[in-house]
């Protein structure tokens, strides 16, 4: 929310409470995109300075309001921002590549560091109990294919996901969903197409263990 006081800012109700505690403004900073972490104590956010729209930073803070922290590295945007498995990393995107961001040590990893052109769109989802992440990338050039992958909080490919051959190649350029199942065990996956009359959403669901639409 926004005030006269500051520009996007960042609040928490408590459970029981009918006003809520403000947990970060400021007349020069922009706070938004407030994340839980899974054990429900931190809250990620992005930064933005308001006179400045190119300048982007990753922060923490604890639900009570304490240890705020806003990690060092800029970038030109980030994208939306989501806590690994443990909440030891935040994943997000940015328009060179996405990174994980160890949130003890500060240490950024890139995840797709053999990538020349990063100009596709793409979609990052954290497993909510291994250190992996489903990540799709694709473009809006005709013809192409959304590539799915299972890669690692240091990089590494783990598994080029083949796509349902069910679907005709034109019905599955992009993604519009990318989610785990909360044991981890599979990825649900709505792909995206043109024409829109031939390709009818579907929701499909990916099954680790068998390697299977």
């Amino acid at each position: 929310r926004g005030s006269s006081y500051s520009v996007d800012s960042i609040w928490i109700l408590p459970s029981g409470k009918s006003i809520p505690q403000v947990l970060l403004q400021d007349q020069v900073f922009s706070y938004d995109l407030p994340v839980w972490s899974h054990d429900g104590e931190w809250i990620a956010f992005r930064q933005r300075n308001a006179s400045d729209k190119s300048s982007w930073r990753l922060g923490i803070i604890r639900k009570n309001g304490t240890n705020n922290e806003v990690f060092d590295k800029k970038y030109d945007a980030i994208g939306w921002i989501s806590w690994s498995a443990g909440d030891q990393a935040l994943i997000f995107d940015t328009p060179s590549s996405p990174f994980a961001l160890d949130v003890f040590t500060g240490e950024m990893t890139d995840l797709w560091p053999d990538s020349n052109i990063y100009t596709s769109e793409t979609r990052l989802m954290p497993s909510p109990k291994d250190n992996v992440v489903a990540f799709a990338e694709f473009s809006n050039e005709s013809g192409t294919e959304v590539k799915l992958w299972l890669i690692t909080l240091v990089g590494e490919k783990l598994e080029n996901i083949k796509l349902p051959v069910e679907i005709k190649p034109q019905c599955r350029s992009g993604v519009t969903t990318l989610e785990w199942s909360p044991d981890g065990t599979s990825i649900l996956t709505q792909f995206r197409g043109w024409p829109w009359k031939e390709c009818l959403p579907q929701l499909w669901l990916y099954k680790l263990s068998e390697k299977r639409w």
